[in-house]
């Protein structure tokens, strides 16, 4: 590569022109995600396929050892020259002066490069998963996991087939276990299998593995983790299938929160699978404060998974749902927003311990619930370490030999395909659909009572009013007669309709006023009016498919 400097009687003098060509001559350019010419790109370098994301810090420091470590080069007539030691340090001297913002206008100047050949770009085809194939690359080769088998083959197979991020090259040597389930230790599967077990009383010691884990509740839920997990590992964002991961613990309730119970840990763990994006969830900003537009600020163009972390009780998922379903605009303080396209973007998983609110098809569609249960809560409360039931700690604070690195990854090889095999297996998750109905009705301090007496009426009374319907106050009324006072203190008629017709929504076979059906489906368009003028009165009529 020809140097990018010359030597003059006043010393040494960097050319900018030269510079630019002599970075693009190592691998440097810009990467472009979406279609535009004002678009924002990212500043790489592409080492044999391997693409190393940076900044105009990086780049001087890249710079500075380059030149300190080269003795000679070619010049512009290809005659290779030694380059004196004098003349390093000049141009060293020159560099670590250099302004970032001057060094990241140079830059601009590098080709843009995009995946799909934008116009404008030259095309820098990148090798991903797609929706039968899922390629984990290691130190040592990468692992190819499809529906029928889990191989480790060579690194070789990535060449000619695309470029990768270097953060998906993984910094272990691997090798898959054909029967690490029956034979292997394995700590992380081993702390999932007790995380989801409910009421089961720990002992300090030799705990029974199958206690509590015969029941068709637990191996749904572990179906749905094992799923989950693998999705989020999976690169591959399937158009009909994107959907935000949720771990949540069964023991919460909208008056009560548990935590401890291994989902966080647990959601953790993906972060050694994927480039990882925190995103604290007591900061994150509702939808309508100006700052929200900062929520995902730490998000890169190599980041493969969004960790939303301890939701506030007050989260409204609706703000998720373009980004859920939809392209990703991110955006810094400071900085240029950019778009990620929704089949490049990264997944999204959540921890919570409250009831995420929000009922009806578009809140199901968008979420992967997981219910964990309360064992590890109770080994917290009997002062019993994790450790001393698995064997050690989980992550970079246990694994402390390439076995247990091994261990954990053919766990989540065996999640990749599972979920490869099965997509995701959703479970019908009755106690947190009835936590959710009543905290979207209630509110998060709802008791249940209101949505007890709705579900008591749909089931019993609502049948003898399914013809010509109820009046209001009377309908209020009879509400009325049955809760405590507090609670009527609450609820006007206005709030009582309100909670009634949501919950009417929510349930696909239950339908508000049916025959004004062609006039809308709020609950103002399909408001019913009965009597002579001057003299009408407001009706409902609740219908069920199996009327």
């Amino acid at each position: 590569m020809y140097p990018f400097w010359t030597v003059t009687n006043t010393g040494v003098q960097i050319n900018a022109r030269a510079l630019v060509r002599f970075l693009q001559m190592a691998g440097f350019g810009q990467f472009q995600l979406v279609d535009g010419r004002t678009a924002t790109t990212e500043l790489f370098k592409n080492e044999d396929g391997v693409l190393q994301i940076h900044n105009a810090s990086s780049l001087r420091r890249w710079l500075i050892e380059f030149v300190e470590k080269t003795s000679s080069m070619e010049n512009s007539d290809g005659i290779t020259t030694e380059i004196s030691e004098g003349v390093r340090f000049g141009v060293s001297d020159k560099l670590v002066k250099i302004t970032p913002s001057t060094l990241d206008n140079y830059c601009k100047s590098l080709p843009i490069w995009s995946e799909s050949g934008l116009h404008g770009t030259k095309k820098l085809p990148m090798f991903r998963d797609d929706q039968e194939n899922c390629y984990i690359p290691f130190k040592n080769g990468v692992v190819h996991i499809t529906a029928q088998k889990i191989e480790m083959l060579g690194s070789d197979i990535l060449e000619g087939k695309g470029c990768i991020w270097e953060s998906k090259i993984l910094q272990h040597n691997m090798e898959v276990q054909d029967t690490y389930i029956a034979t292997q230790p394995s700590p992380f599967r081993d702390f999932v299998h007790y995380a989801l077990k409910i009421d089961v009383k720990p002992k300090t010691s030799d705990n029974d593995r199958d206690e509590g884990t015969d029941d068709g509740r637990y191996k749904a839920q572990k179906d749905a983790f094992e799923t989950g997990f693998g999705y989020l590992v999976h690169a591959y964002q399937p158009p009909d299938e994107s959907k935000v991961v949720v771990f949540i613990d069964v023991d919460s309730s909208p008056e009560r929160t548990e935590g401890g119970n291994g989902k966080s840990l647990s959601m953790d763990m993906v972060q050694y699978f994927r480039e990882t994006a925190f995103v604290d969830g007591k900061s994150f900003r509702k939808a309508l404060s100006d700052s929200a537009r900062f929520n995902f600020s730490n998000v890169k163009v190599d980041t493969g998974f969004v960790y939303i972390n301890d939701l506030n009780p007050d989260f409204d998922l609706t703000q998720l749902f373009s980004i859920i379903t939809d392209d990703m605009t991110i955006e810094g303080k400071g900085t240029n927003k950019f778009v990620i396209p929704r089949d490049r973007k990264p997944k999204m998983g959540i921890t919570t311990n409250y009831v995420i609110t929000g009922i009806g098809g578009s809140f199901e569609r968008r979420q992967h619930i997981v219910e964990f249960g309360n064992f590890w809560n109770q080994c917290n409360q009997l002062k019993i370490k994790p450790q001393s039931i698995i064997g050690k700690l989980l992550g970079k604070m246990g694994f402390n030999t390439e076995d247990d690195w091994i261990s954990f990854y053919n766990y989540g090889f065996h999640c990749v395909q599972k979920y490869l095999q099965n997509g995701l297996m959703a479970v019908e998750n009755a106690s947190y659909q009835k936590k959710t109905i009543i905290a979207s009705i209630e509110g998060d301090k709802g008791t249940g009572d209101v949505v007890e007496w709705i579900e008591e009426y749909i089931t019993n009374d609502r049948k003898s009013h399914k013809d010509d319907g109820v009046e209001i106050n009377e309908f209020y009324q009879s509400f009325i007669k049955e809760m405590m006072p507090t609670i009527v203190q609450e609820w006007d008629v206005n709030r009582f309709l309100s909670g009634v017709f949501n919950y009417v929504k929510y349930d696909v076979d239950l339908e508000w006023n049916p025959h004004l059906s062609s006039k809308g489906s709020t609950r103002s368009n399909r408001r019913w009016r009965k009597g002579s003028r001057g003299d009408q009165k407001e009706f409902v009529r609740i219908t069920h498919t199996d009327d």
